[in-house]
């Protein structure tokens, strides 16, 4: 289990985005979302729930997106971290981002799981 994620505010993202994660009004991203930002591994699987990322200029910082087919897509910034910048941290190293926070499933699927890493930005995009 993941730790050292915050806000840039260095606050719990759980704590301070409580009523954003609930906007979403959908049980499959809002529990999505939880299990990410609460350090826990999301399993990905195409057709069903789909993460994906994509880089900003600023290494190791981008999107990451969570997406239900048909539904809404959850966009979450964030940027890695080392961990001597956070007071609550990991053991591991989260950068190169996003490749130290996928793993591939021995069934295929991709397995995230989110550590020392400031989170700027949760919102909603129409899928």
């Amino acid at each position: 289990m993941g730790s050292g994620i915050i806000t840039t505010h260095g606050v719990d993202p759980l704590v301070a985005w409580q009523t954003r994660v609930h906007w979403f009004r959908d049980a499959a991203i809002t529990a999505a979302i939880t299990t990410l930002l609460s350090g826990s591994v999301l399993v990905s699987e195409d057709g069903v729930l789909e993460v994906s990322w994509l880089p900003m200029a600023e290494p190791d910082s981008g999107y990451l997106f969570l997406r239900r087919p048909g539904g809404l897509t959850a966009e979450i910034v964030l940027r890695a971290v080392g961990s001597s910048d956070l007071v609550t941290h990991d053991r591991r190293d989260s950068r190169p981002a996003p490749d130290r926070w996928q793993s591939l499933a021995p069934d295929g699927s991709t397995r995230w799981e989110l550590f020392n890493c400031v989170t700027h930005r949760l919102r909603a995009l129409r899928s």
